[in-house]
């Protein structure tokens, strides 16, 4: 995929790796595996957008943590989109279904989350036989690494990424990997309505990993001095949430198609019990209950992201 960044931005960045890194111009190409003119004019003069490639690899020669600079992205487009726009590729692009082999996991903590996670932001079609989760390309990008080595760790497949208008696609085209998950794992698929399959709802460890795949893909937690509040939004799944939730005597309000947590004593049994696996959310709950420090979905949060990258997930917060 390709970045679009806020004016002067791609620029700035592409003089801070050389400034910081030390290295000439010609060094610098050798890093990026491009071509020299093509660095100083055509990207450095934002002739041309970088690949997420580059964006990393010049991250790292200036510096800079990757995510602090992910602020500055206005839009993500396909490698090819300069053919779609030219009219040379018609439509969206897919990828045909592949045969491509997986391992088959036993039923484990592990697979109990990534079907949360499926179920929450996620979805399997038949037509191409692809397993897909939609996730915000900013402040889910660190969830999208955990999610894409989840998958290869339990299956053995590697992912695609496809950008969209504020969000990324994970993707896996494998008609192997729908099979088990629609036929094994009796994971809904297409228009069906989803549901929360009952051999996760025999374990209480299970229905733990699986609230939190939905918490960390359909969910979010504010968390202040004056408010305090764990929310997942499902429609679908509301009645199936509702069920773990009572499973789990960890109480909550509805209102419309919110499950609402916000009883001090039930928030401090999800998040030690449940936890989660995203940073954005891990990254808020730490910050406020270790420093009274409120965190938001905005530039602050990104800025943090590199300070809290090496901590271990799953993660619960132990009172």
């Amino acid at each position: 995929m390709r970045l679009v960044f806020l004016q002067n931005k791609q620029k700035e960045l592409i003089e801070l790796a050389k400034i910081n890194s030390g290295l000439t111009w010609n060094e610098m190409s050798k890093k990026l595996r491009l071509d020299e003119c093509y660095i100083r004019i055509s990207l450095r003069r934002e002739k041309c957008i970088i690949s997420f490639e580059t964006f990393s690899t010049l991250c790292n020669l200036a510096k800079i943590p990757l995510y602090e600079w992910m602020q500055f992205v206005k839009d993500v487009r396909r490698d090819n989109w300069g053919q779609i726009c030219g009219g040379k590729i018609g439509g969206v692009v897919h990828k045909p279904a592949t045969k491509v082999n997986i391992k088959e996991p036993i039923l484990s903590n592990k697979l109990a989350e990534f079907i949360g996670i499926l179920l929450g932001d996620g979805s399997l079609s038949q037509g191409q036989y692809d397993c897909s989760i939609v996730l915000n390309r900013i402040y889910d990008a660190p969830y999208t690494y955990y999610v894409r080595n989840l998958i290869f760790n339990l299956f053995g497949v590697n992912c695609h990424f496809y950008p969209l208008r504020g969000g990324i696609r994970v993707t896996v085209y494998s008609k192997k990997l729908f099979d088990f998950l629609v036929g094994k794992m009796q994971i809904p698929y297409g228009c069906q309505d989803k549901f929360i399959p009952t051999y996760l709802l025999k374990s209480k460890i299970l229905m733990r990993c699986a609230l939190r795949g939905i918490f960390d893909t359909d969910g979010s937690v504010y968390l202040s001095s004056k408010k305090k509040i764990i929310n997942i939004k499902s429609k679908c799944l509301k009645k199936d949430v509702m069920s773990l939730l009572d499973a789990l005597k960890i109480r909550y309000h509805v209102s419309g198609e919110n499950i609402n947590i916000t009883n001090h004593r039930d928030i401090k049994e999800f998040l030690s019990s449940v936890g989660s696996s995203n940073l954005k959310n891990i990254i808020k709950i730490i910050e406020f209950y270790t420093k009274n420090i409120s965190v938001k979905n905005n530039p602050e949060l990104l800025r943090k992201f590199n300070a809290y990258s090496g901590i271990k997930v799953p993660f619960t917060y132990i009172f």
